[in-house]
């Protein structure tokens, strides 16, 4: 098999990866507005892997949320082990104003990708 064909395959998996992540995303929105900051992330249209490396600093920049849920991560390096952790829930329109404000420092992709989730 020559590289052109694993890159196409790596391609439509990571689309579709993506278009079943934002369709949960959606779907959990739209059942109960009050979400993870990540699940709003992806739930807008940012790529999950954008989402979970910024989930963190906009939790922290958005400050108290309004719940505590937990979620399950998969620890890395350790096969099928998951971990569980508490995270911060925010509203949608907590989202919002966290989101017209925020920008990442120093990645320039992700500031584009932000600045069109504010917009």
């Amino acid at each position: 098999m020559n590289a052109n064909a694993r890159n196409a395959r790596r391609i439509v998996r990571d689309r579709s990866r993506q278009a079943r992540a934002e369709r949960a995303a959606r779907r959990a929105v739209a059942a109960d507005p009050i979400q993870s900051v990540r699940t709003h992330l992806v739930a807008r249209g940012l790529d999950v892997r954008l989402a979970d490396r910024f989930a963190s600093a906009v939790s922290r920049k958005a400050g108290q949320g309004t719940a505590v849920g937990r979620i399950t991560k998969k620890v890395p390096g350790k096969g099928r082990a998951v971990r569980t952790y508490d995270v911060k829930l925010f509203s949608a329109a907590q989202m919002d104003t966290v989101l017209a404000a925020y920008r990442p420092a120093k990645d320039r992709a992700a500031q584009r990708a932000f600045l069109a989730l504010a917009a």
